[in-house]
């Protein structure tokens, strides 16, 4: 509980005003609560995150999980961004998490997760810049793209 308030009364979490994905299929693509390979918080409350690649654009999404609350949810739906911007955009994600757990007093624990908290952004960049234009030719054709 943090100034009377507690996690159950979820606060309205405002999604990073990025490209409109109602025309992209994400669904399937990415399961950050799933996955549980990058995360922000505590072992009771957390923000989780997941990407996927594609030949231009990067898929994004994060979750947020709190125990003491009881609840599970989007944190930020997923969204389709050009891959010049998937960095910042992840960025983006990272601090909004932070954010939250400031503002629930909700404290990283590195130790749990076996990260910092931008270790998310850091593995984005490598993914997306380590990908050269052969290999982005061979991820559309898996993709079925041309």
């Amino acid at each position: 509980m943090m100034n009377g308030k507690r996690f159950n009364e979820q606060e309205e979490i405002n999604p990073v005003e990025i490209e409109d994905s109602d025309e992209v299929e994400t669904k399937g693509k990415t399961d950050p609560y799933g996955n549980l390979e990058w995360a922000v918080g505590s072992g009771d409350d957390f923000v989780c995150f997941d990407y996927h690649v594609e030949d231009a654009y990067v898929i994004l999404h994060s979750v947020i999980n709190s125990e003491t609350g009881g609840f599970i949810q989007d944190f930020e739906a997923p969204v389709r961004v050009p891959r010049t911007e998937a960095v910042k955009e992840a960025r983006s994600l990272v601090e909004h998490a932070l954010d939250w757990c400031a503002n629930n007093d909700v404290r990283h624990s590195v130790k749990g997760w076996n990260q910092d908290p931008y270790y998310f952004v850091r593995c984005v960049r490598r993914d997306v810049e380590g990908l050269r234009a052969g290999e982005r030719a061979r991820v559309a054709r898996k993709n079925g793209k041309s």
